[in-house]
């Protein structure tokens, strides 16, 4: 069985995402993927697929529906799936993509966005209605969106749980971390890109609240932003790394003491399962991804998201993680539900 990804933003989560998918389904499915690199947010991942098509940087609308076509044409796939909205939009648009081929994971609904006003989330929301009927099936990354993409009208839904795999190195530094505690303050760390989704404003006041109570915490985030976003941040006391690789996102995360997530929507972030993977425990904002995911200590605000992290950095045996991974996050499950929903659809499209 022949695989394209059609990647719209090759970077950050979902090429995290998509190498696990990769690795997962490969004994059983040939994988290609076209995409556009986002150079300032590489992971340094090997995607591990035999062929990996840059797609141009900088084209209209219109041309890259044509190198969406392109790329179909070339390959000659038994699935099209495609990642994210703007992939999907490009994709589905076309006529020349089988509709009954294409599996779309949006790694979040674009009408989730709460950046947008009511009218722009309702165009949205249409859009997402009409182009599922040039959708074959959804691989969504959480029950929050697998319900979403049901009531879209979407012919088939598969949750397809997200995955980290972590280099022994990682694991290790975290043990050592947790054998010998330093003699700093607690360490709160986020990671991600500085934008609107992950509201830097909200985490900005959590960090305020930490700092206010504990002058010698470490507040990092893990990432970067436009200059202004990230000046904003160290202006408060948040040591701001900028764009790192995940080598090196994942040493700073096992010598944290909570990971703090503050995003205002959310598919399902790798960073909440790299963090609980090592052991970190994990307190995020209260969102409806992340209660579908079963996010254990979830805060509607950012005085009682800080409360409940400093509670935690107190607490960190008791605490636990605050997810489950072994229940349903792990390779077996995640091979299921793909490759069942890949089969499905390439058996119906023949």
């Amino acid at each position: 069985m022949k695989v394209l990804h059609i990647v719209e933003a090759l970077g950050g989560g979902v090429t995290s995402a998509l190498r696990e998918y990769i690795s997962a389904t490969s004994a059983d499915a040939e994988h290609f993927v076209a995409g556009r690199p986002r150079p300032t947010h590489g992971t340094g991942d090997d995607l591990g697929a035999p062929s990996v098509r840059e797609l141009p940087s900088k084209l209209s609308p219109l041309r890259m529906v044509a190198a969406v076509e392109d790329a179909v044409r070339r390959t000659r796939p038994d699935v099209v799936h495609v990642h994210s909205s703007w992939a999907g939009a490009y994709a589905r648009a076309s006529l020349r993509v089988p509709a009954d081929r294409v599996v779309y994971t949006p790694h979040c609904f674009g009408f989730e966005r709460t950046d947008l006003s009511r009218a722009h989330r309702l165009a949205l929301y249409r859009a997402e209605h009409l182009l599922a009927r040039r959708t074959a099936g959804v691989a969504a990354v959480s029950p929050r969106e697998a319900a979403l993409a049901g009531r879209l009208g979407v012919r088939r839904v598969a949750y397809v749980p997200q995955v980290v795999s972590l280099p022994g190195w990682a694991l290790r530094e975290r043990a050592a971390a947790a054998e010998q505690p330093g003699e700093h303050g607690p360490r709160y760390v986020t990671a991600g890109r500085i934008c609107p989704q992950k509201d830097p404003a909200f985490f900005a006041a959590t960090a305020r609240e930490l700092l206010r109570s504990r002058p010698d915490a470490e507040v990092v985030w893990l990432g970067g932003g436009t200059p202004q976003d990230e000046e904003r941040l160290r202006s408060i006391g948040v040591r701001v790394t900028g764009w790192i690789e995940r080598s090196t996102l994942l040493g700073e995360l096992a010598r944290a003491d909570v990971y703090v997530h503050s995003a205002a929507w959310e598919g399902s972030p790798m960073t909440i399962l790299e963090a609980a993977e090592l052991g970190v425990p994990v307190v995020a904002r209260r969102i409806a991804a992340l209660e579908s995911l079963g996010v254990q200590r979830l805060e509607r605000t950012p005085s009682a998201l800080a409360s409940t992290a400093e509670e935690t950095a107190k607490n960190p045996q008791s605490a636990g993680v605050g997810l489950d991974l072994t229940a349903v996050h792990n390779s077996a499950a995640q091979r299921e539900a793909l490759l069942g929903l890949y089969e499905q659809v390439a058996s119906s499209a023949r």
